[in-house]
Order: structure tokens, then sequence, then C-alpha cells
């Protein structure tokens, strides 16, 4: 999926879904260094709540920094549920090309760090 906007407008893209964790492949297509910002169910992350690419701006607005390609970790909730991502952005260098959701974290394969 590709964003093609010639006016800056803003573009979103909204999942619906039921895991724990939330991972999206995406490959900045031109412009790089471009915000993606990223709320579930109607909110912005918390640092509760937000994967380990995502970062929060002084305004409290989770997004993560798309400076090359690669798998970023979106949403690390504390249970499986059912939720609704949305993914904002006004860069035309922005090309999701897959997601990934996980349903449990198996404890003895998770690093203490």
């Amino acid at each position: 999926m590709k964003l093609n906007e010639s006016d800056g407008k803003e573009a979103h893209a909204v999942i619906v879904y039921q895991a724990k964790e939330v991972n999206a492949v995406i490959k900045p297509e031109g412009e790089r260094n471009f915000q993606v910002f990223v709320r579930q169910d109607d909110a912005y992350l918390s640092p509760a709540n937000r994967g380990a690419d995502v970062r929060i701006d002084e305004q409290g607005r989770s997004y993560i920094l798309v400076d090359h390609a690669k798998l970023y970790n979106l949403v690390r909730n504390a249970e499986y549920g059912e939720h609704t991502l949305k993914m904002m952005t006004r860069s035309n260098g922005f090309a999701l090309y897959a997601l990934s959701f996980v349903s449990c974290a198996v404890q003895e394969m998770i690093s203490n760090n």
C-alpha cells in the first residue's frame, strides 16, 4: 500500500485486529525521515503499550520515524485482545508492505534487556 497524494493531505490506514503485538514492514520510497503517527482504539499509544520503535512527542502523540526499510514494532499490549490500529502520515514516501501480529509471548524466548 503506497500513499500517492500531491497536495500533502493526510492519509491513514485502519486495521482491526486481534492480537497482543503489531509489527509493520514499511519502506520509505523517495522521501525519508518522515513520521507515521500511530493510534490504537482512538488514542495515541502510551509508554505502557507502545512498541519498541514508537516514540512519543511533546504533545503526547505516538509515532515512528521512517528512515529505512525494516520491520517496525508498533504495539505491545499487556494482553491479547481486539483493537483498532490507525496509522497516519502526510508523506508520499510511505509504503506499507506487510503487517504481522503476535498472539502470545513465550516467556523463555524473551530477553531480559
